[in-house]
């Protein structure tokens, strides 16, 4: 068998494939399976026969793939055999079959080794057999692998025959078309297939915003798996007709539906998606095994909410057009258009749709009967998510393969019934609005109302508020319903007090025109007095805050037309002129003094309504507050719902830190006072000081707390040690993973609070138990409806992300005088007309439990070149990292700013960004960081986000600066940037600068790495250049690490060769390795211990002389080939000959048993060298037969290793090769020997360093044991 090798360039979809298998290694991601079900008599050697002649006909099969200074190219051995390997599962089950499948096709391919190409017999019975062929993407495609089982088809079916298989001469073989590819893209073709497609492309979406139901891992990931769906053959003949209707192709409709899919699952209008197109236009590449096929980007305008057959003719026009500019390399489209790079996704789609409308032919072969076989399980997926269908028995088969570490098989399915469900809707009315075609089955619909609604329960609509409180009066009027400061007040004093108030309010209510009270009063028990006597006179409250400004009091005076105000002497002249009547209550809820007013009430008078509770007042975004009426039975409903859960019982003590101005008082002013429970206020200097608050929540002996985030944040970062038993309600804000898992580690009950002022305080509420699972805001309360929508008021499925719609018993009236406004925010309910919802502007979805988890706001959603961002995620990363105490996200100029408070001042920016690093991809990345002492705050204790500081100007400005990209600091940055800078073609390069940003792509990162081997000696994976792509990363992760540092400074200081003494280039120190081997050998001379022997059988007419003389030109390459060791007063030396011949010994060994050769072979490799006359190598040849032999190269391991014998193979057959065609070897020269590695391992490991390599496995082996007592079958 001929050795000859040749070697030609990639194509570019095979470079792609080559340069994914060195970032990631190999793997199984593209191994293609060919399973065929053959039942009948199977002829073994036949089927070998079959297999040897395809072999040879396609030069693909016999393709290995190799590294030139990280250049790949591929080489294509003259002649290659691959065994077909049998297994026998006679008896066994389907799952045994199932898992063999699996266990074969899992077994990964290496590109420069090979085969490439395998072929397994799984053997069911005596006429049951399983084919499955297995090959790499790289030499193959699906179309290839309808000519390879053609090929071996005819070619067996020759051979059972007993006849000559007849197959028509290849024009071509797969190296002519690679460099045909690149010859013909080096012309004018290549700048106008580029031409289209960056217009097609220009702007174009960087990621599809697919819902998943894990957080997107850092680095893309290939662990996938397959779910296939069977759709009957009515659908796919009324999907066929529509197609024909419109002068489409099936492909056309059902891609034209898939982005309808997609866009409805994400709420995006401009979709790309990746589909494969078979790339063989010219017909002499129709027979050929290879990799031809092309992956086309199609994107599909989806915006203006056309009909689908609009949608169809754009889908169908973009489709011919990408047809017509098919022949431009995917590969050189990412090169071309340079997408912001990012290794958690794949460029430019993240989703692919295939249809294979070529029909299985299952054609009898010479007494076998064909049939598609047993795939196996599919534990890999290229993409995020993968839709290929094809026509099956009249049926239509849809396979999704996705990722497992983004989507559970439960949301693939739901997908899958959705696509199902969208396809019929289509053929049923193709003109509706693609927004208003059905995605959900009838009981998905019912599922979806039932989990979103919350418990019924009859609430008397004649209960009010102060009804519940008056009920625990006269049940239990002495027992303590608030305490203040030392004070304790019983539910009968209290009653008292409000009663009083409450007298006075009724006989002021008719001069009035306003049915609101405002009250502004201290933090004490008086507040409780107002609110109470309000609530009891049948008038609504409406809260008014000391911190707010003066005009913001004002505008709430005048805009709500309260005509009365409670307040204290101490507080009313901080307040502004008030023109209503004001009734002064004493520091113990007395009332002191009624000032009635100066002009008395012109308007007409309005009776007390007693249906109203409180008006409160919200921000808006045009500046001006809005108030939102909130009745009576919506706050009875509320507080019934919140002492059922979180619950509340009499013994209860809740510490109030909320002022009165935000909603969420309600629960901790009134919602104890309901079941008989104690109110305990913190003053309000308190509620702000962490050490305090902390002090209070202590001595108190709280059991409930409810606050925003941001003041458990407080507690948390002030040494808060926690209170076991506390129940702890969280609300107002996003709780972050961060502190929930802060909280869960202080022993408390954790509930996660949710709901909007205008759907009265909470509306959603869970109990959480683990901070490590996505946060979830849990089911509605009691009498509360949740509805999740898309843009056109639909409702969507299971995991997709919507806005959250409000509704139930909780419901707010409207904003106050603001009809426009509450048109807007109050809408219509699609699901249950004449029923009204409240849209909150959050985005959420509803998990399969059932659960909601809310997903920031659909203003806080950024996009930013091309990337959604949403903030909160940053936040939620930043507050999670030690050292940092709170932080806001904001965009500005097109720059991410984040605003950080830390523990520690100042800020450690560089640190900052380097754990950022680690957990966000890098489009996520803020470009600046501010410090701040604290995050500014409203008065309800929310983030106000419009208080954060502009950045600095000069900052910003300093981004791009040198300075800020950094000069090289020492040898090994220097060195690095030089490689950047020459391998980019720029004048210079910063330390600081993105490879992949200044100018890198995909192909040059394999050269750099290679560079860097060649230049520094330092070996690096390509992955590390990904994760660290500037010059300061890749040298501090050269410096961290030992082996790689070592090689930077044998190498060369200032990255430069250190020359050997010119006395050593004949002698040298032997290094420490070969002196422990020299002092053994002393010991035991003429042992053959450490003797390593290499072996390979050779197939074909070997040409001695070539041989020899690559051996010859081997020992001439390597200095250490040609080295002996002398004694040199008991130290040995190396000696290092000029010349030295190293024979090639022939034996003659022809039919030995298999017995006789072993034999003769372990003979040969255990005979002892002599380490002081040498040679210390041997090459063997023993004749076996006529063109059959077995090369042995024996070698003393005080010269080589298990690598360098991998080394001197490879040169061995280069040499081998070049030799036989009258050429030299065309190695690239050696830049240091093995004598000067002794020299620098011997200077290196003097003095300090010696002693800290010492002191560390000093440390690591102590207390080692001496000996590991395995058993042993005879005495030691």
């Amino acid at each position: 068998m001929s050795t000859e090798r040749y070697e030609f360039p990639l194509s570019f979809a095979q470079q792609r494939l080559w340069f994914l298998d060195q970032l990631e290694g190999p793997g199984t991601v593209y191994t293609i399976r060919l399973p065929v079900s053959l039942t009948g008599s199977l002829d073994r050697c036949s089927l070998q026969d079959a297999v040897n002649l395809v072999v040879d006909r396609h030069e693909s099969l016999r393709t290995t793939f190799t590294d030139r200074g990280g250049e790949p190219l591929q080489v294509i051995t003259a002649a290659a055999r691959v065994p077909v390997q049998w297994h026998e599962l006679t008896g066994s089950g389907r799952a045994v079959l199932h898992a063999q499948v699996g266990e074969l096709a899992a077994e990964p391919f290496d590109l420069e080794k090979g085969p490439l190409f395998r072929v397994h017999v799984l053997c069911i019975s005596a006429t049951e057999h399983l084919l499955l062929v297995l090959c790499h993407h790289i030499v193959s495609d699906a179309w290839s692998s309808g000519v390879l089982f053609r090929d071996l088809a005819s070619c067996y079916a020759a051979l059972v025959a007993g006849e000559r298989p007849q197959l028509s001469e290849l024009p071509v073989q797969y190296a002519d078309y690679t460099v045909w590819q690149r010859n013909w893209l080096a012309g004018p073709e290549l700048e106008r297939q580029l031409k289209f497609w960056r217009a097609a492309l220009a702007d174009a979406p960087a990621e599809l915003w697919l819902p998943a139901d894990r957080p997107r891992p850092p680095q893309q990931t290939y662990n996938g798996s397959r779910l296939t769906r069977v759709m009957p053959a009515s659908l796919m003949m009324a999907l066929n007709k529509l197609a024909r209707d419109q002068s489409c192709t099936l492909f056309m409709v059902m891609l034209a539906a898939f982005n309808v899919l997609l866009s409805r699952y994400t709420g995006q209008d401009d979709i790309c998606v990746g589909s494969p197109i078979a790339g063989r236009r010219r017909t002499e590449l129709e027979g050929l095994v290879g990799l031809f096929v092309n992956t086309l980007v199609l994107r599909t305008d989806l915006s203006g909410r056309p009909g689908f057959l609009e949608l169809l003719a754009r889908v169908r026009s973009t489709t011919l057009a990408a047809f017509a500019h098919q022949e431009l390399p995917f590969e050189k489209l990412v090169e071309a258009l340079q997408p912001v790079r990012d290794q958690a996704r794949s460029p430019l789609f993240q989703t692919m749709f295939i249809l294979h409308n070529t029909p299985w032919e299952a054609q009898p072969i010479h007494g076998l009967e064909i049939e598609p076989g047993e795939a196996g399980p599919v534990e890999t997926a290229k993409f995020d998510l993968t839709v290929s269908a094809h026509e099956y028995e009249d049926e239509l088969w849809v396979n999704l393969e996705y990722n497992t570490d983004l989507f559970d098989q439960q949301s693939i399915d739901r997908l899958a019934e959705s696509y199902q469900i969208l396809l019929q809707a289509i053929t049923q009315d193709p003109e509706r609005s693609i927004d208003k075609l059905d995605l959900l089955s009838a009981q998905q619909r019912h599922d979806l109302c039932t989990v979103t609604t919350g418990n019924k329960r009859a609430v008397d609509e004649r209960l009010t508020v102060y009804g519940l409180i008056s009920a625990q009066t006269q049940r239990i009027p002495d027992a303590i319903a608030l305490e203040f400061a030392g004070q304790q007040w019983t539910y009968s004093k209290l009653d008292a007090r409000a009663a009083a108030l409450a007298e006075c309010l009724v006989e002021l209510l008719p001069r009035v025109t306003s049915p609101y009270i405002a009250v502004c009063t201290e933090r004490a028990p008086v507040m409780m007095t107002a609110v109470l006597g309000v609530l009891q006179s049948g008038a609504g409250y409406l809260p008014l805050d000391l911190t707010y400004p003066a005009q913001r009091i004002r505008y709430m005076l005048d805009d709500s037309d309260a005509g009365i105000l409670i307040t204290q002497a101490a507080v009313s002249g901080f307040l502004p002129p008030f023109n209503g009547a004001i009734v002064l209550l004493t520091d113990d809820g007395r009332i002191a003094e009624i000032r009635m007013p100066v002009v008395e009430c012109t308007g007409k008078a309005v009776a007390p309504d007693a249906s109203v509770a409180y008006l409160i007042y919200t921000s808006g975004s045009t500046g001006r507050p809005k108030g939102v009426r909130i009745s009576q039975h919506a706050v009875v409903n509320f507080l019934l719902s919140m002492a059922t859960e979180p619950g509340i019982e009499a013994a209860d003590r809740l510490l109030a830190v909320t002022t009165l101005s935000f909603d969420i008082a309600v629960l901790e002013l009134l919602l104890p006072l309901t079941v008989g429970a104690t109110v305990i206020i913190a003053p309000a200097e308190i509620t702000g000081d962490g050490p305090a608050l902390s002090a209070l929540l202590q001595e108190s002996r709280a059991t409930i707390m409810q606050a925003t985030p941001a003041t458990w944040r407080l507690l948390c970062n002030t040494g808060w040690s926690g209170l076991p038993g506390l129940r702890i309600l969280c609300g107002g804000e996003s709780l972050d993973p961060g502190l929930a898992r802060q909280l869960l580690d202080s022993g408390g009950e954790l509930w996660n609070m949710y709901g909007p002022t205008e759907t009265t305080i909470w509306s959603t509420c869970e109990r959480l138990l683990d901070a490590s699972v996505p946060i979830s805001i849990g089911r509605p309360i009691a009498n509360t409806i949740i509805r999740v929508l898309d843009g056109s008021m639909g409702p969507v499925p299971v995991g997709v992300v919507g806005e959250l719609y409000i509704g139930g018993q909780g419901l707010a009236d409207g904003y106050h005088e603001r009809t426009e406004l509450s048109a807007e925010h109050f809408v219509a309910d699609p699901v249950r007309p004449g029923d009204r919802l409240y849209r909150t502007g959050d985005l959420a979805r509803i998990r399969s439990d059932g659960k909601l988890e809310l997903l920031g706001r659909t203003d806080r959603q950024v996009k930013l070149r091309g990337f959604r961002i949403e903030l909160g995620e940053i936040e939620a990363v930043l507050g999670d990292l030690a050292g940092i105490r709170a932080a806001v996200v904001a965009l500005s100029n097109e720059r991410l700013v984040a605003y950080v408070v830390p523990v520690v001042t100042p800020l450690d920016v560089d640190a900052l960004r380097v754990a950022l690093r680690d957990q966000l991809p890098a489009y996520m990345l803020p470009s600046l960081f501010v410090e701040l002492e604290s995050l500014p705050l409203t008065p309800n204790g929310k983030i106000d986000r419009r208080q954060l500081p502009a950045p600095d100007p000069v900052v910003i400005a300093g981004l791009n600066s040198t300075a800020a990209r950094g000069a090289p600091n020492g040898s090994l940055q220097a060195a690095l940037a030089s490689l950047f800078a020459d391998l980019l073609g720029l004048p210079e390069v910063g330390v600081n600068d993105n490879f992949f940003t200044v100018g890198g792509h995909s192909l040059l990162a394999t050269q750099l790495v290679a560079r860097i081997r060649d230049v520094l000696a330092v070996e690096l994976p390509l992955r590390t250049l990904f994760d660290e792509p500037t010059v300061a990363g890749l040298a501090g992760l050269i410096e961290s690490d030992e082996t790689n540092r070592c090689a930077f400074e044998f190498n060369g200081r200032a990255g430069q060769l250190l020359p050997r003494d010119i006395h050593l280039h004949t002698q040298a120190p032997a290094s420490l390795m070969q002196q422990r081997l020299w002092f053994l050998d002393q010991l035991e001379p003429g042992s053959s211990a450490y003797n390593l022997a290499w072996c390979q059988h050779l197939a074909g007419e070997l040409d001695h002389n070539a041989l020899k003389a690559a051996v010859q030109a081997l020992v001439a390459r390597h200095e250490i080939l040609r080295t002996t060791f002398t004694d040199d007063g008991g130290v040995p030396q190396q000696r290092i000959a000029d010349e030295l011949m190293v024979d090639v010994e022939f034996t003659m060994l022809p039919a030995a048993p298999e017995g006789e050769l072993q034999a003769q072979l372990n003979g040969l490799a255990k005979h002892p060298f002599a380490l002081d006359s040498g040679p210390l190598i041997r090459v063997h040849i023993v004749t076996t037969g006529r063109h059959e032999q077995v090369l042995l190269v024996v070698i003393h391991h005080i010269i080589a290793d298990g690598w360098s014998m991998s080394v001197l193979f490879n040169e061995l057959a280069a040499a081998y090769n070049a030799f036989r065609h009258a050429e030299l070897p065309s190695w690239a020269p050696l830049t240091v020997q093995y004598a000067d590695y002794a020299v620098w391992q011997r200077d290196r490991l003097t003095g300090a360093e010696l002693s800290r390599q010492i002191n560390y496995w000093r440390a690591q082996l102590e207390g080692v044991p001496a000996v590991l007592e395995l058993p042993t079958d005879r005495p030691r």
